[in-house]
């Protein structure tokens, strides 16, 4: 595989340059995208399925805690009684 190739999918950014040049793209994003290449990018994509995996259940965490808290809110200042 060429480090430096075209990626095949349609982005806002048409090379791997491209978004690690990019002001927008965060340190963390590019350090491992450089990590993860250097990497066997069989381990490299379980870790990231991994990553994904505990990033969604945080996600869901706070969002559900986000939206009992504003439940609550909206139950109070309507004086709602549950």
């Amino acid at each position: 595989m060429q480090k430096n190739a075209e990626l095949k999918r349609p982005t806002f950014w048409s090379t791997l340059g491209e978004l690690l040049a990019n002001p927008a793209t965060s340190d963390w994003l590019k350090n491992a995208i450089t990590t993860a290449r250097e990497r066997d990018v069989v381990d490299a994509l379980n870790d990231a399925e991994i990553l994904v995996e505990v990033l969604t259940v945080d996600h869901d965490n706070i969002t559900r805690e986000t939206n009992a808290l504003a439940a609550a809110r909206a139950d109070y200042y309507l004086g709602v009684k549950r």
